[in-house]
């Protein structure tokens, strides 16, 4: 483990990848999850992601050499000190476990991007990578359950001294992650798939992530009792047991993560109108 923590000027980088796996395997949640994320991230409970932060253009536009170029030219000025990356799509395992993310629809197996390559890639950096695919070793895509309500749409829009407050509370908690830490949030299990909510309402793990993120942000903001900064680890434990119960018992996320400071998720100051 390396403990030297990040400076003070943080560089962060949020990069979404989405799929929805072409005419032949078509993932239409993949495009809600993307705006969904977009929309909680820009948030001031999210981080308030600046524009010029975010690397997400539209959906099956990546492939592994456009996702290098895009981290090395983020980095001609200086190193990145945290990144955040997301993927929605189609992923899997070969038989050893070692998972790959499909980049663009129908891509051949030598095209997908192994998670080791990412890992070794930001080894210098802070990362969270948030994968909402399935880690078969052969690719499944399934929807289940009732209808339910959209998760809620992040559009809250605060005050630019809100706003700001919460960015500096992001920036303070990733303030103490080190070089070398890599942490991800899996949707599911080895060899199992990852489902969708129904109507087109995201992958499931992704809309329980977001949920209980929104039900946390509630909670706190009626409070109001001092500033909270909500960890990744956390809210992943909130949202593990909703899917595995709403996919009855078919799919069971999980948290890889060394033990220490962990990403924030979300943040909810104090605040005195």
């Amino acid at each position: 483990m390396n403990l030297k923590t990040m400076p003070n000027n943080i560089k962060r980088r949020l990069i979404i990848i989405a799929n929805t796996g072409g005419e032949k395997n078509y993932c239409p949640s993949v495009i809600e999850d993307r705006k969904n994320y977009l929309d909680f991230f820009k948030s001031p409970e999210g981080g308030y992601w600046f524009n010029s932060e975010i690397i997400a253009p539209d959906v099956n536009s990546w492939t592994k050499e456009k996702l290098a170029a895009v981290m090395d030219e983020q980095e001609e000025d200086g190193r990145v000190n945290y990144w955040l990356i997301v993927f929605a799509g189609h992923g899997w395992e070969n038989s050893e476990g070692h998972p790959f993310l499909e980049l663009y629809p129908n891509s051949p197996a030598k095209e997908d991007l192994p998670v080791d390559w990412l890992e070794d890639r930001v080894k210098h950096s802070s990362c969270l990578l948030i994968a909402d695919c399935c880690r078969n070793i052969y690719p499944l895509t399934e929807s289940i359950g009732d209808s339910r309500a959209r998760v809620k749409i992040f559009a809250r829009e605060g005050s630019l001294g809100y706003s700001t407050k919460c960015r500096l509370l992001y920036n303070q908690q990733l303030k103490h992650l080190y070089p070398g830490l890599f942490v991800v949030g899996a949707a599911a299990s080895f060899k199992e798939g990852a489902k969708n909510m129904p109507s087109e309402e995201g992958g499931l793990y992704s809309y329980y992530l977001l949920d209980c993120a929104d039900k946390e942000i509630e909670k706190y903001q009626k409070l109001n009792e001092e500033d909270k900064t909500l960890a990744f680890s956390y809210i992943h434990s909130l949202a593990k047991p909703r899917v595995i119960r709403f996919s009855r018992d078919k799919q069971h996320p999980e948290l890889w993560s060394e033990r220490g400071a962990q990403p924030p998720f979300c943040v909810i100051p104090q605040w005195r109108i």
